[in-house]
């Protein structure tokens, strides 16, 4: 009876961190002592910045830095794990946005053309006309210079 008290029940750490279980909290510990150059509680967002280059994509980098600037120039291991305690999904689905985007995005200018948008959306079987992909492709481009930019795609995508 004992040794079963705490089967099956989160650990004090798992409470704190809704989205991380005790395995991906002691990684993230360990990945965060290995960024650590000496033996103060924080981590310079630098290091952070060249560890995450060097073991991660670009895309990756960028989108956790953002989380981590809020916090100045260092980070402790709690701020840490706040950052990272998050749902895995919305990130998962924000890549899969960019990756449509990119799909769209054929000419690999930064932004769906008319053009390219009408093509696209003719390719896939769907039931709209011409008339309504020309009103669904304006709606998107919130800043009317027939081009729809990722941040307006993304949004657009975001209020389905």
């Amino acid at each position: 009876m004992e040794g079963q008290k705490n089967e099956g029940k989160p650990s004090k750490k798992e409470n704190n961190y809704k989205f991380l279980n005790s395995d991906e909290i002691n990684n993230l510990e360990y990945i965060f002592n290995k960024i650590k150059k000496n033996k103060n509680d924080n981590v310079s967002i630098q290091n952070i910045h060249k560890f995450l280059l060097n073991n991660h994509n670009k895309d990756i980098c960028d989108d956790l830095l953002d989380f981590f600037h809020i916090y100045g120039s260092t980070i402790t291991l709690d701020d840490f794990l706040n950052s990272l305690n998050c749902d895995m999904n919305e990130f998962k689905s924000k890549e899969k946005v960019r990756i449509l985007f990119e799909l769209l995005d054929t000419n690999k200018k930064g932004y769906i053309s008319y053009k390219n948008f009408i093509q696209s959306a003719k390719q896939f079987e769907n039931e709209f006309s011409e008339d309504m992909l020309n009103d669904i492709f304006h709606i998107m481009d919130l800043n009317n210079n027939n081009k729809i930019l990722f941040d307006e795609f993304k949004n657009s995508i975001s209020n389905i």
